[in-house]
């Protein structure tokens, strides 16, 4: 679907993370894709039919969609995802965190393409869907040395939980 190529693209402009180096636009796509699929997730996008300025890929169900995506998907992608995550440690602190996530809001991924839009925009959208999914928290991480986000969510209300030798994870009440 062409909503979900255009914002694979967005999200290797928007984001300098591990996962938007190591997978291609088509990797991309084919995650969202199974995200949108899944009955507990969603993805955001706003913008129009041709530049996509700001996307967002939510989760009430993290263990089952990850299940979903890692089945679906083929070696090369496994080992990619692998390659992305910056050192053994922090994979372990990920799986530890993921406890939290059920029944929660789980923030996969959160970009913006255009400098000047509002991503408070895309959170009241999350919130939105938590809210009817009955999630009590909605939970995001993001690096450490991503001064800009960390500010971001803790101006929007989220709180620091715990914190990875690379990553920081934020928790919000609903």
């Amino acid at each position: 679907m062409k909503r979900f190529r255009k914002i694979a693209e967005a999200h290797k402009i928007a984001l300098n993370t591990e996962i938007a180096k190591i997978l291609d636009v088509d990797g991309l796509e084919s995650i969202y894709e199974r995200i949108a699929n899944n009955s507990k997730s969603k993805v955001f996008s706003f913008g129009d039919e041709e530049i996509v300025e700001a996307f967002c890929a939510v989760t009430l169900d993290y263990k089952t969609l990850m299940q979903e995506i890692f089945n679906e998907v083929g070696l090369i992608t496994k080992l990619r995802f692998a390659a992305a995550i910056p050192t053994l440690l922090d994979w372990i602190y990920k799986m530890n965190w993921s406890q939290h996530f059920p029944s929660n809001a789980y923030v996969l991924t959160l970009g913006k393409t255009r400098k000047n839009f509002d991503a408070q925009i895309i959170l009241n959208e999350v919130e939105d869907f938590a809210r009817a999914g009955q999630a009590n928290f909605i939970w995001v991480d993001t690096r450490k040395s991503n001064n800009s986000a960390r500010k971001f969510y803790e101006r929007s209300g989220f709180t620091e939980f715990s914190q990875s030798p690379c990553s920081v994870l934020y928790k919000k009440c609903l």
